[in-house]
């Protein structure tokens, strides 16, 4: 059924297309407000026609703005809708397609542009269950006290009775409750919320014996318990339309009209008061906010800050979803939940600073589920979700840590893992305290608990010295143009040249330059990738070189001409960087040059994201991008091959995976991770002349996979004895370890 109304819809929209300019979006609104509007009224299928709607849409409070849009649609395609739509979905005065697939439909037709636009994706039913059941429960627990328990149990059917006095709070309650979800889209979290709304209400009720009227109580939840925004005007309609008409299929018989308080604002920057005639009284925030980085996306950021409460919250490097948290703080009441499935890379993001402070400040997190790797949205893969309930009280509680360490799983199971908190092999499940959920760097731990925990703390104590202390830790080159990118080649008008090198040459490129000799000794270095780096030893060049030119190293290009020539080309959209634009940096040289002596001198190299710690000792000179850190050190005292053999060594792995950031499985071994690593530099010359004798081996051999191995179990002996590893801790170690190599 699903398919075939799919399809149906698609040649609707298709003919309407031919005969009329309106988007797809519009026309499949058109024709999910006419099975409204046609379920809603009393005449037959024969009487529907183009006057029947428009004489209804033009009395619906909800919907009579629409008239003009779709004013121009004659009676063809009404007489088609008929035949094609009502008298396979509409029948019996009951649309037989669910709201799920509507929904879904909707979602297909929008641009994928858009979406990635607008950071949108559609939430799982599952996820959308479980976030809205929980959200509910748990405020009435706050509110009642201690009962959450037994709430869950008797919805579970694991227990049979409630006692009376719980029942008369819990309906006076509900009654009040005030929900809403600041970024609806289709209204998925505000269906689902009255649904739970509904059944918990009606238990309740029949518990009692206490008589109610179906679509009384339908009205009356959607009047007084259900609130939405959204940006987007279509979006807001979709919501509006499903909402109703998950009413009526509630109902099962026509409802008549209730008023919505769904609302197409920018919820961001709208007067609360105003607008929705509340500020600062839901008692619950529910959704799945939209998730937008700051970088591509400059001016959406720039509007925001534009604002008071932008620019109040706004902090480098963020998420545009960060401001739908601190929204949410300041249109809840005292007590009241937030629950938001998100991306999970805020709890330790450098962007995210502020928002971790303001949350341990202001919040107490109830609860957090991490996904890790496992897939909740097909259109984003590799995206890595979390779900956390905050509660608004400075009242530290402990809070109930769900782990998952599986890449699948059946999603219609996922509501009873989720609710009932059934123990699986890959899923681990604890309660935190709020002093071990923040670390020291104010962090969020949502990765370790237990007896990792321990040994966590056992490696943080027994580091004398933090990373930071003893080395440098500097980014490699940004150039701001590698080489000629498609749309920069567009802007240009040299299509044809696509791919070619701007900063980074291949060996014909640099050929094609004739620099002489001394030139390319001072601007022409050999230049590397990330992949070229492995454990302990780096690749070989790869025939890739750098034009290094920084602002002093070429007071004047037009005194090279072959640079000039090459670099020319490019010069109106070298100019249109950043630094560049600012006067801080000469159109022909490279953006963040960084110190040459970095590159040049002994130091360890580590690539930005790797599946384990993959540090590499170089001598020579070695030039890479951005994506490459150089750690280098701070005095002659330090030792890089012993800090080598410390960094590559399974029990940093093991800080790492735990306490560092990570995206999934993949390791983020960027400057703030790498600089917070505890490191234990004993006193004791032996100790470490043992780990460089170890690392010297290993990099004289590392053709040879047996002596590399067998000198890195040596290493990591020696590692676990320098921080107090006992030996049932290190089968832990090694025992994910080994897991995470299968």
């Amino acid at each position: 059924m699903e398919n075939s109304f799919r399809n149906s819809c698609y040649l609707i929209i298709n003919k309407v297309q031919e005969k009329y300019d309106i988007n797809s979006q519009d026309i499949l609104l058109w024709i999910y407000l006419n099975m409204y509007t046609y379920n809603q009224g009393k005449f037959s299928l024969d009487e529907y026609n183009r006057q029947q709607f428009m004489e209804r849409v033009k009395s619906d409070k909800h919907f009579s703005y629409l008239c003009n849009k779709y004013e121009m649609i004659q009676e063809k395609e009404y007489l088609q809708l008929r035949d094609s739509i009502f008298q396979k979905y509409c029948t019996n005065r009951n649309i037989s397609i669910s709201v799920k697939i509507m929904e879904e439909t909707y979602e297909r037709i929008l641009q994928e542009s858009l979406r990635l636009k607008t950071g949108s994706y559609y939430t799982p039913k599952p996820i959308v269950e479980y976030m809205t059941t929980q959200g509910i429960l748990s405020y009435i627990d706050s509110k009642i006290g201690n009962q959450y328990e037994n709430l869950k149990d008797y919805f579970l059917k694991k227990k049979h009775t409630l006692s009376m006095n719980f029942i008369l709070q819990t309906i006076q309650l509900l009654g009040e409750i005030k929900i809403i979800d600041i970024a609806c889209g289709g209204g998925v979290f505000l269906r689902q919320s009255l649904h739970f709304l509904y059944s918990l209400n009606k238990e309740l009720y029949q518990l009692i014996g206490r008589n109610f009227n179906d679509q009384d109580l339908i009205k009356q939840i959607i009047q007084n318990n259900l609130y939405g925004v959204d940006i987007q005007e279509n979006t807001t309609i979709l919501c509006k339309l499903l909402v109703l008409i998950e009413a009526q299929n509630l109902c099962g018989f026509q409802m008549g009209e209730a008023a919505l308080h769904i609302f197409n604002e920018d919820v961001l920057v709208i007067d609360f008061e105003k607008t929705i005639g509340t500020e600062s009284s839901f008692d619950i925030v529910l959704g799945n906010p939209p998730y937008i980085g700051e970088r591509g996306n400059k001016s959406l950021f720039q509007n925001i800050r534009q604002w008071e409460f932008g620019e109040k919250y706004y902090e480098r490097k963020m998420d545009y979803f960060y401001f739908f948290i601190y929204k949410a703080y300041e249109i809840l009441k005292k007590e009241g939940i937030l629950c938001y499935i998100t991306t999970n890379y805020f709890v330790t993001a450098d962007g995210a600073k502020k928002l971790r402070r303001f949350i341990e400040s202001n919040f107490n997190f109830r609860e957090i589920i991490n996904f890790n790797s496992l897939n909740l949205f097909a259109d984003a893969k590799g995206q890595h979700n979390m779900i956390f309930l905050l509660e608004k009280n400075q009242i530290s509680k402990p809070t109930t840590l769900v782990n998952f360490a599986i890449e699948r799983i059946v999603m219609d199971d996922l509501y009873e893992v989720l609710l009932q908190k059934k123990q699986m092999p890959q899923l681990e499940i604890a309660k935190i305290s709020k002093d071990n959920l923040y670390d020291c760097r104010g962090q969020i731990s949502i990765q370790s608990f237990g007896s990792q925990e321990e040994v966590l703390k056992k490696i943080e104590k027994r580091g004398n010295y933090l990373l930071d202390d003893l080395c440098y830790v500097n980014q490699g080159i940004v150039s701001g143009a590698d080489k000629l990118t498609a749309s920069w080649a567009s802007k240009l008008g040299i299509e044809e040249d696509i791919g070619a090198g701007v900063f980074v040459l291949k060996e014909e490129e640099l050929q094609e330059l004739n620099l002489e000799d001394d030139l390319k000794s001072i601007y022409v270095k050999d230049f590397y990738k990330n992949s070229h780096i492995k454990k302990y030893h780096t690749l070989k060049k790869q025939g890739l070189y750098l034009l290094y030119i920084d602002d002093h190293n070429l007071p004047d290009i037009y005194q090279i001409p072959s640079l000039y020539r090459h670099l020319s080309k490019y010069k109106n959209i070298l100019e249109q960087r950043r630094e560049v634009q600012k006067g801080t940096r000469k159109w022909y040289a490279l953006q963040w040059p960084r110190n040459s002596e970095i590159f040049e001198g002994e130091k360890i190299v580590v690539p930005q994201r790797a599946l384990e710690n993959t540090f590499s000792y170089v001598k020579e000179a070695w030039y890479a991008s951005a994506d490459v850190y150089y750690i280098t050190a701070k005095n002659k005292e330090v030792s890089l091959y012993y800090l080598l053999g410390l960094l590559n060594s399974s029990l940093m792995y093991y800080w790492l995976f735990y306490r560092g950031k990570r995206k999934g499985e993949y390791l983020e071994l960027y400057a703030t991770p790498l600089k917070g690593m505890p490191i234990c530099y004993p006193s004791a010359v032996k100790k470490c002349e043992a780990i460089e004798k170890l690392v010297r081996y290993i990099i004289e051999h590392n053709h040879d996979k047996s002596i590399v191995i067998e000198s890195q179990m040596e290493i990591d002996q020696l590692v676990f004895q320098l921080y107090g590893i006992k030996s049932v801790e290190q089968e832990k170690i090694m025992k994910l370890i080994d897991s995470k190599r299968k």
